[in-house]
């Protein structure tokens, strides 16, 4: 009883346990980092060997990917059983309620600077950009606060007349309990299981 117990116990961490991904985008690059409960690690690379050597496998996988693509051309193809667009529709339905409900949106943050260089445009044009971008930011943040699961929404936007460019800064970070993980996987599964019906022959 003891071991089940701790094996019960164990599950139960694992199952509450939050994973999530943060993402950052700023003047010096795009940032990411992956969080596993209070671990967080960086994903980024560190100096440019490491990312020339990402890109050369990211390539070496793309080209593999097309002689295997060019091989299964050569074979003779089955037709694909796939349940019909109704059932696909409202799996994808679930889905996306499920998404809603469980994945939690810790921060989204952006801040979009407009440029307004007062040689090389109209300040009325700058300020009516601004007015829009305003808006715009205002009605995003109306739609996204009563639409998803978001804990901190920060959408901001300000004119610079002396500014040559634009400037952004963006992050967002996102979360999940494997639990939720699961239960929003446990939606996709009838989109793979599912087939089609044929109808049988009627005998004469």
């Amino acid at each position: 009883m003891l071991a089940l117990g701790i094996v019960i116990l164990i599950l139960f961490l694992i199952a509450v346990l939050r994973v999530g991904v943060i993402l950052e985008y700023s003047d010096s690059g795009f940032n990411m980092w992956l969080k596993i409960g209070l671990i967080k690690m960086s994903m980024n690379s560190k100096n440019e060997d490491n990312d020339s050597d990402f890109i050369s496998k990211i390539i070496d996988i793309v080209f593999k990917q097309l002689e295997k693509s060019k091989e299964a051309k050569k074979k003779p193809k089955k037709p694909m059983a796939f349940p019909p667009l109704r059932k696909i529709l409202q799996i994808v339905k679930k889905v996306l309620s499920r998404i809603r409900r469980k994945l939690c949106i810790k921060q989204l943050t952006l801040y979009y600077k407009i440029a307004g260089n007062l040689e090389h445009t109209d300040p009325a044009t700058t300020a009516r950009n601004f007015t829009i971008c305003y808006a715009v930011f205002a009605l995003m943040t109306r739609i996204i606060e009563s639409n998803l699961n978001i804990k901190k929404c920060d959408l901001r936007t300000g004119c610079d007349y002396l500014a040559e460019k634009p400037e952004i800064y963006a992050k967002l970070s996102v979360s999940i309990a494997i639990w939720e993980a699961i239960y929003i996987a446990v939606a996709i599964i009838p989109m793979f299981t599912a087939r089609r019906r044929t109808p049988k022959p009627v005998k004469t």
